[in-house]
């Protein structure tokens, strides 16, 4: 039996008390940085876990991070199974026009390109965002670090690092890939975090012409969205989380 949690809620129980549940439990993905060279959004944190229960338990799916005009990404929200299994979002990207490291989170944002912004830092069990140089830094994903922008030439897309693989609901899907940082070009913007497409990472390829970031492919993958380089433009938005429940029988 499997329970899905595209938003937040309770898992409630039917003859079944007491149980053993194995659970797997995405934070929300982080936003790209906005305007000049934007580093890539962090994905959210992606962990499984195995417990004996013997009541309800509250669900919290976290929120995609939000694009902040002219600044860094917004962070993705928290998502948690009750109290035994908390997985922080995904760190925001940083940007030029704001602040230029990339934030701490489950998997931490890419740091923009000007100004060789830091990477954010992932927590115990993620993946920190790629510092940023000639390029914005790719966000961190679930299972590796996103590639630095430093020592690469422009217009070659820092790729965010890949999420995990899960089979839970049938079909192959990713979770938790950090988007792509903004090429060091006037007219070139990272995509955003879209599962293992290619060995280097998550994040699409390059995409030119002046226009923002690109968004997680989602919702519900936690992946981070893609900085974003033309002035003005905005980074692109990350993915809100999931929570699954399956009984082991």
């Amino acid at each position: 039996m499997l329970h899905t949690f595209t938003a937040s809620g309770v898992l409630t129980f039917t003859g079944l008390i007491p149980a053993t549940v194995e659970v797997l439990v995405v934070g929300g993905g982080g936003a790209g940085g906005s305007t000049g060279y934007g580093g890539g959004g962090g994905g959210g944190g992606a962990r499984t876990g195995t417990f004996a229960i013997s009541s309800a338990q509250t669900i919290t799916v976290g929120a995609a991070g939000a694009v902040v005009a002219n600044n860094r990404g917004g962070n993705g929200g928290d998502s948690s199974f009750g109290s035994l299994l908390t997985v922080l979002g995904g760190g925001g990207g940083g940007s030029n026009a704001g602040v230029k490291a990339g934030s701490n989170g489950g998997n931490g944002g890419g740091g923009c390109g000007f100004g060789n912004g830091a990477g954010g830092s992932g927590d115990a069990f993620g993946f920190a965002g790629g510092v940023g140089g000639a390029n914005g830094g790719g966000g961190g994903g679930a299972s590796m670090a996103g590639v630095s922008g430093l020592n690469q030439p422009p217009r070659v897309i820092p790729y965010g690092g890949d999420g995990i693989a899960s089979t839970w609901t049938g079909t192959t899907k990713y979770y938790g890939s950090g988007g792509g940082g903004a090429a060091g070009n006037q007219d070139s913007y990272g995509g955003g975090g879209a599962g293992n497409t290619t060995a280097l990472g998550s994040a699409f390829a390059a995409m030119y012409g002046p226009t923002n970031g690109g968004n997680a492919t989602g919702p519900n993958t936690g992946h981070g969205g893609g900085g974003s380089t033309p002035s003005g433009s905005t980074g692109g938005t990350g993915a809100s989380g999931i929570v699954v429940v399956r009984y082991l029988l």
